[in-house]
């Protein structure tokens, strides 16, 4: 490439020139040092050799053989180092031994000295990576009843109670469910609220709350909702017949089924509270009575 031109006979000059190629003159030294293009490097596996070319106008590495770039992967998770190692419970020893009773059961379809003859060149173990799922939480909860009420029908109870969820993780874990949308999906179109009920501590009503929470129309019966149908005239029923009561008339209204449970719920609770009120009321005139 022509960067300049002789001095004395103007003939072009080459980068790198260090007399004329006509006069002989010799090339002043550069004073300012001219910026080269920037070259390929080559990277080499260690193993078997292949290049691999970064490319500075690209930026990035890319095949030496078909020539496509290539990204460096960014998991959305961050890399994480196994905690425990469960060591293994069968030795090398043993290990062998079973690959050659396996070789020896082959039949017609293996040589009949393959597991006495056969060379085991290597023998590698296997690390499996697994998860151990648990969840801390703290649950509130309410209630209404005869325990400790002394003069009045009903008192008021509360307490927080420590749980921990372990069997539900395990089981959205071992079902792929890892998003909301996913476990509304598991819960709407297959058995998942089926295998969420074969869970200890978790029946129809938990079951049917998952549903209320990631959007599936469904109502969820406590003794609130059971206490409006006797209200109603309606009852005793069981869980599953005061379940289709409730959506079928929040249908028939044209109201969502959650909200239509959560309306029955509120008002029955306001009810409830009012009538402690009014309990709460009569037992303290009649202990002023007694008092006078």
């Amino acid at each position: 490439m022509t960067t300049s031109a002789c001095t004395r006979c103007r003939t072009a000059l080459e980068e790198g020139d260090l007399r004329c190629a006509i006069c002989a003159l010799p090339v002043p030294l550069a004073t300012e040092v001219t910026e080269r293009p920037a070259r390929v490097h080559i990277l080499r596996c260690n193993s078997c050799n292949a290049a691999v070319a970064f490319d500075p106008e690209k930026r990035a590495p890319h095949c030496g053989f078909c020539g496509s770039t290539m990204t460096i992967e960014q998991p959305v998770d961050p890399i994480e180092a196994a905690a425990v190692r469960i060591p293994f419970a069968v030795t090398r020893e043993g290990a062998e031994a079973s690959l050659r009773g396996w070789l020896g059961k082959r039949g017609y379809f293996a040589p009949a000295a393959l597991r006495e003859e056969a060379v085991l060149e290597s023998l590698t173990p296997l690390c499996w990576a697994g998860w151990l799922v648990s969840a801390q939480a703290t649950v509130a909860w309410t209630a209404d009843s005869d325990e400790g009420a002394k003069t009045s029908a009903w008192a008021p109870h509360s307490g927080q109670l420590p749980m921990r969820f372990e069997a539900v993780l395990a089981l959205f874990l071992h079902e792929g469910v890892d998003t909301e949308a996913e476990l509304r999906d598991w819960l709407w179109h297959s058995d998942g609220a089926t295998k969420l009920r074969t869970i200890q501590g978790i029946g129809p009503k938990t079951a049917d709350y998952f549903k209320i929470l990631v959007g599936i129309p469904e109502s969820a019966i406590d003794r609130h909702l059971l206490g409006f149908l006797l209200m109603a005239g309606i009852g005793p029923v069981g869980y599953e017949e005061a379940q289709a009561i409730i959506n079928a008339t929040a249908d028939l209204m044209g109201v969502g089924r959650a909200h239509s449970d959560h309306s029955i719920w509120q008002y029955m609770s306001r009810r409830a509270h009012a009538a402690r009120g009014t309990n709460s009321s009569a037992a303290a005139v009649v202990a002023a009575c007694k008092a006078n």
